[in-house]
């Protein structure tokens, strides 16, 4: 029997980015990628199986926290 790893792909806004490196773990490469994008400094990730590779979707959550006005 043969394994053989799936490829990975790296998308945010749209945009597949290269994987600088199959040994780095996915938060590895978001901090890789985040000199180019500093938004992926805070950021998750969404991991899917398509079409025979592993693709990761980077999802921004800066601004996303639900804002509560309080009243006095």
């Amino acid at each position: 029997m043969e394994v053989t790893a799936l490829k990975r792909v790296f998308v945010y806004n749209g945009k597949k980015l290269n994987d600088p490196n199959p040994e780095m773990t996915v938060e590895e490469v978001m901090d890789f990628y985040s000199n180019v994008h500093p938004e992926l400094n805070n950021s998750t990730f969404i991991e899917q199986v398509k079409d025979n590779s592993i693709h990761y979707e980077f999802k921004s959550i800066a601004g996303s926290k639900a804002w509560k006005q309080e009243s006095f």
